[in-house]
């Protein structure tokens, strides 16, 4: 593809555009629950539930990065069994 030849690879920028999009649908919700959602639970119509689980689990397996990782904590995920709220 010409964009690759060139170093432009819009696949990267669209994957990082929608993980950002659902990780502020993550925020939000964090933001107005006070809590982690549920698997199956959606906010503003992103599927945050699936999200949460999805990196949380790629965490536990050492495979999530730690840009993400970061991003994560940022907003309140703790990575952490035995801790249900999020941090302050």
């Amino acid at each position: 593809d010409a964009f690759k030849k060139i170093g432009i690879d819009f696949s990267i920028n669209l994957k990082d555009k929608n993980y950002d999009h659902k990780l502020k649908g993550l925020k939000d919700f964090i933001q107005k629950k006070k809590r982690m959602p549920k698997r199956k639970e959606s906010y503003m119509g992103i599927p945050v539930g699936n999200f949460y689980y999805y990196n949380r689990d790629a965490y536990r397996e050492g495979v999530l990065s730690k840009e993400r990782q970061k991003k994560l904590e940022a907003i309140g995920v703790v990575f952490d069994d035995n801790k249900k709220e999020p941090r302050k």
